[in-house]
């Protein structure tokens, strides 16, 4: 009884855990990070302009649930890294229940502008 009562309380344990948001650098180039809480613009799909990819956000699926079922949130949880690596734009990727699980931070092309 003794043994179901700690295997309970420790799936419990993992469960409630909620993993963290990581990045993927994915390019060589480097940019002057912007100042926290920079604005940023937040794409459902690749936009049509050129752009150059920075890296990747990830988000474990048991902490989208809670923090990113929203464009708010996601924007919130992934500012951290598309400010600190001087990102223009973060293109969310959702999964099948509507959570963002991943996006990819990118920097405008300078003959867009």
């Amino acid at each position: 009884m003794k043994n179901i009562f700690l295997l309970l309380m420790m799936s419990m344990i993992n469960a409630c855990s909620l993993g963290k948001v990581e990045f993927l650098k994915t390019s060589e180039l480097n940019f002057k990070a912007k100042e926290d809480n920079c604005d940023f613009r937040v794409y459902s799909t690749p936009p049509s302009i050129k752009y150059g990819e920075i890296g990747i956000v990830s988000i474990p699926l048991n902490y989208a649930q809670i923090h990113t079922s929203s464009i708010i949130g996601f924007k919130k949880e992934s500012s951290k890294y598309v400010c600190a690596y001087g990102g223009d734009a973060i293109i969310g990727v959702l999964n099948g229940y509507g959570f963002y699980i991943s996006g990819t931070i990118i920097k405008m092309k300078e003959d867009n502008l």
